[in-house]
């Protein structure tokens, strides 16, 4: 004797391939909602990325524009000390061809009456001097003179001795023989004053 089974209950069927299809197609979705967020996220990153790209290019532009900048003044600057070390150069090489036609003005201006150089000498900046006055009042006039000179400094007395002068009236005149000491003077140029020479 044969049975036939008969699903009696098709509803519960139905109702499990319902609850298959609604799973698959959560499921479908979800990872399509994942994919998605996932592709936004990359693709946010990557913009990211692209603009922190762009910003660290301009950075370096901007860097290596200042550095050129910067190369170019360090060279500017080089270049304007080595002209004014020429300069000073130049300036000081000039000084030191007026210097003797600037020590003799200078000696003659400050020179007082009544008082002469015999002998003028120079070894660097040390200037010797040697003359005759008559009296001791000239002498110190002298020493005041030369101690206010822009051009001179630091002068010394060596050596006073008294000799009999030419004779004047048949009177022999006392005369001072003086022997000093004084230093040149670099004043800076702005601070010199270029002595006039005495009409």
């Amino acid at each position: 004797m044969t049975t036939s089974c008969f699903n009696l209950l098709p509803h519960r069927t139905w109702a499990r391939r319902r609850r298959q299809f609604t799973c698959a197609w959560a499921a479908g979705l979800s990872g399509l909602l994942s994919l998605g967020l996932v592709a936004a996220w990359a693709w946010t990153c990557e913009s990211r990325l692209a603009g922190w790209q762009r910003d660290n290019a301009h950075l370096e532009r901007a860097i290596a524009a200042l550095d050129a900048e910067l190369a170019q003044r360090t060279q500017l600057s080089t270049e304007l000390a080595a002209l004014q070390l020429r300069h000073r150069g130049l300036v000081r090489l000039q000084a030191e061809r007026r210097r003797p036609a600037l020590l003799l003005q200078e000696l003659s201006r400050l020179l007082p009456e009544g008082a002469g150089f015999t002998r003028v000498q120079q070894s660097g900046k040390a200037i010797h001097l040697a003359g005759r006055a008559r009296s001791n009042g000239e002498i110190s006039q002298l020493l005041r003179a030369l101690g206010d000179s822009p051009w001179l400094a630091e002068p010394r007395l060596g050596e006073i001795v008294w000799t009999r002068g030419p004779s004047v009236d048949g009177r022999a005149t006392p005369v001072a023989v003086f022997q000093l000491s004084v230093q040149w003077r670099d004043a800076p140029l702005d601070d010199r004053m270029t002595p006039e020479p005495e009409t």
